[in-house]
């Protein structure tokens, strides 16, 4: 009897625990560059833009014909 071997399983455990190794490190990293940069409060600046006035024509509506279709079932 011969039983060929697998890779699926051990392969998908590999994956998801490098994936989940990676995650974590990223994690850290980020809050690490964050707790280490000083934060400096700005005062937002608040741009008011001139009010715009869109104005437009009635447009003309046209009315298509109206469109009758028979169907025959054939032989």
């Amino acid at each position: 009897m011969s039983k060929s071997f697998n890779t699926r399983p051990v392969l998908n455990t590999l994956t998801e625990g490098l994936t989940l190794i990676t995650m974590v490190g990223l994690t850290f990293a980020s809050a690490a560059a964050l707790a280490s940069a000083p934060m400096e409060m700005v005062t937002p600046v608040i741009h008011q833009l001139p009010t715009v006035v869109v104005t437009g024509h009635k447009a003309v509506v046209h009315q298509l014909p109206t469109v009758v279709i028979t169907a025959r079932r054939s032989q």
